[in-house]
């Protein structure tokens, strides 16, 4: 016996008009099995999935524009603040492990604007989708299908090291303010010793 094993509904964009779509076509993955096998199996799985296509070279060509312009002005304001702390931070000042120092600050700067970086330029992209995905009237986007990793997989490595970016910088700050005491200073009882001092001294003149 022959049967669907998995139903594929294609829906696509035209390419010379995106506000209309192609004629939605199946594509049918057919399996066949002896009648015997129903005996010990009488179950058969049988998948549907609907997919949408659209040409996205066009927007992957503009978000690499956008992509290398953000990362020459992260390149810009990491130097700014390395800079910045070496204006600060002399050579002299730490003569034995100034090298040291100046790596680490390094570091901490590219995790520190990469993270943020990154965290707003998807937040941008994403959001650009979202928009004009809501609020079309006619058809223009078609969400690519989760399994269409040539979409997706650039999106997953770059939010993949934004959060490990965006921990490390947390874990971080952590440590910075474990290193620091803060004390409370209860002023109102010393004021009332003052008070009370001042008290008693104008009684006894």
């Amino acid at each position: 016996m022959r049967y669907a094993k998995t139903i594929k509904l294609v829906t696509s964009v035209q390419a010379d008009d995106s506000r209309k779509i192609n004629r939605p076509y199946l594509i049918i993955d057919y399996r066949e099995r002896r009648l015997s096998s129903f005996s010990s199996n009488s179950t058969a799985y049988v998948t549907y999935e609907s997919v949408f296509e659209m040409e996205t070279k066009s927007f992957w060509k503009t978000v690499k524009v956008l992509f290398i312009i953000t990362q020459i002005i992260l390149v810009g304001v990491i130097a700014a603040k390395t800079y910045i702390w070496y204006k600060h931070n002399p050579p002299r000042y730490f003569p034995e492990n100034h090298t040291m120092l100046m790596i680490g600050n390094i570091f901490q700067n590219l995790v520190q604007c990469w993270g943020d970086g990154m965290f707003f330029f998807l937040f941008i992209i994403t959001g650009y989708w979202f928009v004009f995905f809501k609020l079309q009237d006619t058809v223009y986007f078609l969400i690519p299908d989760l399994d269409s990793k040539g979409d997706y997989r650039p999106f997953e490595v770059v939010f993949g090291i934004m959060v490990a970016f965006q921990i490390i910088k947390i874990l971080d700050l952590i440590r910075k303010q474990l290193k620091i005491d803060i004390f409370f200073i209860d002023w109102v009882v010393l004021v009332f010793i003052l008070l009370t001092i001042l008290g008693k001294t104008k009684a006894n003149l």
